[in-house]
C-alpha cells in the first residue's frame, strides 16, 4: 500500500540507528537532497521538522524492537510532491488514527503530543500502514518553484547587556540534537545568576517540539527565580508553530531585540505610581 513513485522520480534512502543523535544525519541528508533537486527551502525545513518528530517518537515510544533495529527513510521528489517514507520495527502505532488532544494554554503543561500536531499541520499528506513487522509512514509536502539559499547551520550566540540579563540569538533550525545545546546554554546562564533572558529568533527557520519544550521549561524556571523571558523577532512560520502548539499565551513576545530589552528594563525598574 505504500506510495510507488514513477521511475523518473528522484529518490534517496538513508538507514539510521534508532537514537536521537541520528536525527542530525537525517536533517543533513534532507538538506543535501533538497539542494540537489532545487526544492524550496520552506518545504525542506517543513520536512525536516516532520521527520524530527517522527523519528523522535519512534525512539522514545517504539519500544525495544524499535531501538534494536535500524530506521529506514526513503526521501524523494515526484513532480511537485516532496515525500518521505519511514519504516521502523517498533510497536504498532498509527499516527493517522491516533487522537491528539487540542493544545490548550496551561502554564503547568508537560511535554507530549506536539510532534503529531506539527506533522499533520506541516505536511499535505500523511498515510500509515503496517507491513509485517514494520510501521510504514508516508508523508508528503506539495512544492512549487525553485529553492532559495539553504538554511544555515544551527548556531547560538549569547551576549550580556547587563549583569542580570542575557540575549541568546539562535540561527538555523532548532531540531534534533540542537535543542540540547540551547537547553545547556539557558541552564548555564540561569545557574550563573542571569534572571532576564531575551531569545532572539530572527535567524530561526523552524522549531521542532523538543525546542519548544526547552523554551517552555526555561521560562518556567525563570518564573520560579522571579525572572523573565522575552522572545523576539519571530519569523511568520515560527509564530504559526507557536500558535499551533497553543503556546502563544505562555510567553512574552516583542517585535525586535530593542523592544524585548525595553520590556525587561521596565520589569526591573517599574515606573513610579
Amino acid at each position: 500500500m505504500h506510495y510507488q513513485p514513477s521511475a523518473r522520480a528522484a529518490q534517496t534512502v538513508i538507514s539510521i540507528d534508532a537514537t536521537i543523535a541520528e536525527i542530525s544525519r537525517v536533517a543533513d541528508h534532507v538538506e543535501s537532497f533538497g539542494r540537489d533537486q532545487r526544492i524550496p527551502s520552506n518545504a525542506v525545513n517543513d520536512m525536516n521538522v516532520a521527520l524530527d518528530e517522527v523519528v523522535s517518537n519512534i525512539v522514545r515510544h517504539g519500544g525495544e524492537t524499535a531501538r534494536a533495529n535500524p530506521i529506514t527513510i526513503r526521501i524523494g521528489l515526484a513532480d511537485d510532491r516532496f515525500f518521505a517514507e519511514v519504516r521502523d520495527q517498533g510497536v504498532p502505532f498509527d499516527p493517522v488514527a491516533h487522537v491528539v488532544p487540542v493544545p490548550r494554554p496551561d502554564r503547568n503543561r508537560t511535554p507530549g503530543n506536539l510532534g503529531l500536531v506539527f506533522v499533520r499541520a506541516l505536511m499535505n499528506e500523511v498515510r500509515y500502514t503496517r507491513e509485517g513487522p514494520s510501521n510504514v509512514l508516508f508523508i508528503a509536502k506539495t512544492t512549487s518553484g525553485s529553492g532559495p539559499a539553504e538554511t544555515p547551520p544551527f548556531e547560538i550566540e549569547a551576549s550580556r547587556p547587563d549583569a542580570q540579563s542575557a540575549v541568546v540569538a539562535l540561527r538555523g533550525m532548532l531540531v534534533g540534537a540542537t535543542h540540547a545545546k540551547l537547553r545547556d546554554q539557558l541552564r548555564a546562564l540561569m545557574d550563573s545568576g542571569t534572571r532576564n533572558i531575551v531569545v532572539d529568533l530572527a535567524g530561526t527557520a523552524r522549531i521542532a517540539s523538543s525546542g519548544f519544550w526547552v523554551l517552555f521549561a526555561a521560562r518556567r524556571r525563570l518564573d520560579e527565580l522571579h525572572g523573565r523571558m522575552v522572545l523576539c523577532s519571530l519569523q511568520p512560520v515560527v509564530h504559526t508553530l507557536f500558535e499551533i502548539a497553543g503556546l502563544l499565551p505562555e510567553f512574552t513576545f516583542a517585535p525586535d531585540r530593542a523592544a524585548a530589552l525595553k520590556v525587561l528594563r521596565e520589569q526591573v525598574d517599574p515606573p513610579p505610581s
